[in-house]
């Protein structure tokens, strides 16, 4: 067995995880898994763009540095920069971490090339040496494959001191919650969810703020979908244990300097409607 698949002796969810999405059946698993989720418009994003991102204080400048870690397939943070690109001028600079070479490789920076300066980091979150002093950091579904808290330690010494940092993840009671458990059963470890997140700033005694937010499912849509379809279509994008692996989903968590504003999707506590 590959020691860094285990835990105690038995397999590491965590190691599962990112191994899944750094290969592209589990990119396009879990793309599909998201559109069905989500909408293809992507009601994650549109939730988080007019409840939160466009109410910010630093919104207010006219250029802002940007760190996206686990960015994915860079979708939503193109979505993120061009809403606030288009409704308030502003420009950017980002930083874009993530560990795939097939979702980097999905990243199409053309998309945002008139209003942002991108560098790419092609590596785990935990071994990127990222510069700091950013005015937004995103964590978006990203935080479930951090080995401990000291990840936590390295994001919340990446704002500058007006920054802020959004973690934006499922939240503990919803459908998607409810998911991990069955498919996470097997395995030794657990991910590292919204909860610890919580706890850990806690513990540090770092104020934050959570905003709770509806996303729109795609259900009772021409498809005609139903929870039971939902469920076998997500056991379909579920990883094997063996070879699964990587990600990013994870609660949004957003914070400055001293200040950490943490905004909590509760997209899955939305009617399903047959």
């Amino acid at each position: 067995m590959n020691p860094q698949v285990s835990v105690g002796g038995g397999l590491s969810v965590k190691q599962a995880y990112k191994r899944f999405l750094s290969s592209r059946y589990g990119m396009q698993a879990y793309d599909q898994f998201k559109r069905l989720l989500y909408t293809e418009e992507d009601s994650l994003v549109e939730g988080l763009n007019n409840n939160v991102l466009q109410h910010l204080p630093v919104i207010c400048r006219d250029f802002l540095e940007v760190c996206d870690i686990g960015g994915g397939d860079g979708r939503r943070i193109i979505r993120i920069l061009r809403f606030l690109y288009e409704k308030f001028a502003l420009r950017f600079r980002l930083d874009f971490v993530e560990q795939s070479p097939c979702l980097m490789r999905a990243f199409d920076v053309d998309q945002i090339a008139d209003c942002v300066d991108v560098r790419e980091f092609e590596m785990l979150f935990e071994d990127a040496e990222l510069r700091g002093g950013y005015d937004l950091v995103f964590v978006i579904h990203s935080m479930f494959a951090f080995q401990d808290t000291a990840a936590v330690d390295k994001i919340l010494s990446l704002p500058n001191s007006h920054g802020i940092v959004i973690a934006v993840s499922n939240a503990p009671n919803s459908f998607v919650a409810g998911l991990k458990k069955l498919f996470d059963a097997d395995y030794e470890d657990r991910r590292f969810e919204i909860t610890d997140l919580v706890k850990t700033l806690e513990d540090r005694n770092q104020a934050f703020q959570t905003i709770p937010f509806v996303t729109r499912w795609a259900i009772g849509s021409r498809r005609q979908q139903n929870p039971s379809r939902i469920f076998s279509r997500a056991r379909l994008s579920s990883y094997p244990r063996q070879t699964a692996s990587a990600g990013s989903q994870g609660t949004s968590l957003m914070g400055t300097g001293s200040k950490t504003l943490r905004s909590s999707d509760i997209a899955n506590r939305c009617a399903i409607r047959d």
